[in-house]
């Protein structure tokens, strides 16, 4: 399950979206001015329930820090700012087999939903 990511793909991908708040935005954690952790949300827009549901991706937090409410704290201050811009929903996505983030995101209380991903990659 381990990815490997292009490092120049995601700095870019950072840039980009740090530059286009429509998309998106980050949160982060910081301790002694480290970066411990962080997840990123993005929009999208549904014609079903007529609003936009937020989505949670990108979650990262240090290995040395896991198990210490970072990742806790992220999603709180999610939640506070999705009641403010009245957003109803969140959702995201885990691959099936991280046990340990399924664990702890059903742990804060988020559900299990049906639907399956499909996606057909188009290259770079």
């Amino acid at each position: 399950m381990n990815k490997t990511m292009n490092e120049v793909i995601s700095l870019d991908a950072v840039k980009n979206l740090i530059n286009n708040p429509s998309k998106g935005f980050y949160l982060i954690v910081k301790k002694e001015g480290e970066i411990i952790g962080q997840l990123m949300i993005t929009f999208e827009w549904s014609d079903w329930r007529n609003t936009t549901i937020w989505w949670i991706q990108s979650v990262y937090v240090l290995p040395s820090y896991r198990k210490q409410k970072v990742f806790f704290s992220l999603y709180q201050k999610s939640k506070q700012l999705a009641k403010q811009q009245n957003i109803k929903m969140f959702r995201l996505y885990v691959h099936n087999q991280n046990k340990k983030a399924i664990s702890t995101y059903e742990s804060i209380g988020m559900k299990k939903k049906s639907y399956i991903i499909f996606e057909e990659d188009f290259g770079s």
